[in-house]
């Protein structure tokens, strides 16, 4: 992305993360249905593999799929073609992934909601939470099941595959997105009057946030995000429409996301990068690899917790 006009992909869908890893109710392969997956970056459980290995691997990419009419560089156009292919692939592998996972629990083609509830919200998983990680754990059974609703079409209690994907994937069919937008507000509005405040927007950040939430610079680059770009009537807080704006945004997002590659390494300014640019600065560029390249590569943290880190 170019400068701060547009908010990464990536740090929206951290926004919205609330369960941590290994602990509360998750979908089979720690897929939370209320985390929206925006982002092109190496999945959380792997950590980095051999800089040589990714280093080749990029340069492959370059010559294989980035440089698409064979120039030697690569522009906005032909990452943005590559990032829809690898997002595309990464929707239909979680969606297929999830759904052969219930499997034996279909009703012919379908899943009911207490087949789901059972395998991700168990009763053992109850046993020994504090009182605040249960309420969290009752808090996201609510927000599931009214996500499940969202997307029986038919209002039958069953899940088909299609209305599966509209279930753990809301943000790619329009028709299905606002759930987006009542989730976020409801992870960001404390005092319940249904529009989020600059405070609620901070607190929300910084709850989300690694170490930068400690740099005075990160906080103000935020505040200033959100009363330039976001607060579009400059009342001091989002409504549902400015709130919509920002995590489903009516612009291309991969387009978003190659104008934030391009800014990685351009040093030129000529808007286009070489090979060299993007094995040189390898480390930018992670987000570019696609998911069997980590599952061939990259090492586990810990292969026993598989089942509630793998997205």
């Amino acid at each position: 992305m170019v400068g701060v006009t547009l908010i990464s992909a990536t740090f929206v869908a951290a926004l919205f993360t609330t369960t941590v890893y290994g602990q509360g109710p998750k979908a089979p392969n720690g897929a939370d249905p209320t985390k929206h997956e925006h982002s092109h970056e190496p999945p959380q459980y792997y950590q980095p593999p051999d800089p040589k290995k990714v280093k080749e691997a990029l340069g492959k990419l370059f010559d294989e799929k980035l440089d698409i009419n064979k120039d030697n560089y690569v522009d906005a156009s032909e990452i943005k073609t590559w990032l829809k292919v690898i997002h595309g692939s990464m929707v239909t592998d979680n969606i297929d992934r999830q759904w052969e996972y219930f499997a034996d629990k279909l009703q012919g083609d379908s899943l009911s909601w207490n087949e789901y509830r059972k395998v991700t919200f168990n009763d053992e998983e109850q046993a020994g939470l504090t009182p605040d990680e249960k309420k969290q754990y009752d808090e996201q059974l609510v927000r599931t099941e009214r996500r499940w609703k969202h997307a029986d079409d038919n209002a039958d209690g069953l899940l088909s595959k299609v209305e599966f994907r509209a279930f753990l994937h809301p943000e790619e069919d329009p028709s299905k997105s606002d759930i987006v937008v009542t989730e976020a507000i409801d992870m960001m509005d404390s005092d319940d009057d249904q529009i989020i405040s600059l405070e609620e927007y901070m607190d929300h950040l910084k709850s989300v946030a690694g170490p930068e939430k400690s740099d005075d610079s990160w906080l103000k680059e935020q505040q200033a995000h959100f009363t330039t770009y976001l607060d579009k009537n400059k009342d001091g807080s989002l409504d549902r429409s400015e709130m919509r704006d920002w995590v489903v945004p009516q612009f291309d997002r991969e387009e978003g996301e190659a104008w934030r590659f391009i800014s990685f390494a351009d040093q030129d300014r000529d808007t286009k990068l070489t090979r060299t640019d993007i094995v040189q600065n390898s480390d930018h560029f992670l987000g570019l690899l696609p998911n069997e390249f980590w599952v061939e590569n990259a090492h586990r943290h810990d292969r026993s917790d598989l089942k509630h880190n793998e997205l």
